[in-house]
């Protein structure tokens, strides 16, 4: 029997001040909704920089807004249930 998988997604705007937390079925479900909350970022707060990051189970995502005064990290984790 193999084991079932969730994918964690945490959105993190201005160092905690601001959470969400999703968990998806697959990766592609998460990394979707992280396209639209990224989307949003940017159209929100404009961005000047971008990094992304990926490990064995976790992918991370960093933007700074154009002005450096807002910023936003997105982690999706992948877990076994």
């Amino acid at each position: 029997m193999s084991n079932q998988k969730i994918f964690t997604l945490v959105q993190i705007i201005e160092r905690d001040c601001d959470v969400i937390v999703e968990s998806f079925a697959t990766l592609q479900e998460a990394m979707d909704f992280q396209d639209k909350l990224t989307s949003k970022f940017i159209q929100d707060y404009g961005s000047a920089n971008i990094e992304f990051n990926a490990e064995d189970d976790s992918l991370s995502f960093f933007m700074e807004s154009k002005n450096g005064g807002t910023d936003q990290q997105i982690i999706i984790k992948e877990t076994e249930l």
